[in-house]
């Protein structure tokens, strides 16, 4: 048909892909400390790469090419001596659990992720959080001067408190 014109279709084209690079993610480095029932405390830790590596430039290592870590375990009072336990722990694993002991006991402690340096220095890597540490049995007794359980000569809450009374008079076992 002469005289009629057509229109070209343009297709919509995509957005060029951005030629950027990616930002690197930095990965968070922790060491986190659970005390689990007053009785021991579990430990975690993560360390990134950059961390691990600049570790291994300067610790000593084992024959897997892992740095010697150590656990340590101080007291944040000034009672006593500062540093409680020195646990190694194995390059490669990341959890540990550690028993606690009658030094512990009542004191506010935190952990601490170090390494060993070719000079015998140790240098922290890094830190947990205060935990308090719950008196120990045997403290608790001293303290208390008397048995965990309930002394028999002793009232009970519930005795002294009159609602034994209370409640035998409106019970119906107490009535038949």
């Amino acid at each position: 048909m002469p005289g009629k014109t057509t229109k070209k279709t343009v297709q919509p084209s995509a957005p060029a892909p951005a030629r950027g690079r990616k930002k690197a993610v930095k990965e968070p480095d922790y060491l986190i400390a659970l005390l689990v029932d007053g009785t021991g405390i579990y430990a975690s830790w993560k360390i990134s790469d950059a961390l691990y590596g600049k570790i291994l430039r300067k610790a000593l290592t084992d024959y897997h090419g892992d740095p010697y870590l150590f656990l340590q375990v101080t007291a944040l009072d000034t009672e006593g001596p500062g540093e409680l336990e020195d646990i190694p722990v194995y390059g490669r694993e990341n959890r540990w659990h550690i028993f606690t002991t009658e030094a512990m006991a009542g004191r506010r402690v935190v952990l601490r992720l170090s390494y060993q340096t070719a000079r015998g220095k140790r240098e922290t890597v890094l830190q947990s959080t205060e935990l308090d540490i719950p008196l120990g049995d045997t403290a608790l007794l001293a303290l208390l001067g008397r048995p965990l359980l309930h002394d028999e000569r002793r009232l009970r809450l519930y005795e002294a408190s009159g609602i034994r009374e209370q409640l035998a008079a409106t019970s119906p076992s107490a009535n038949s």
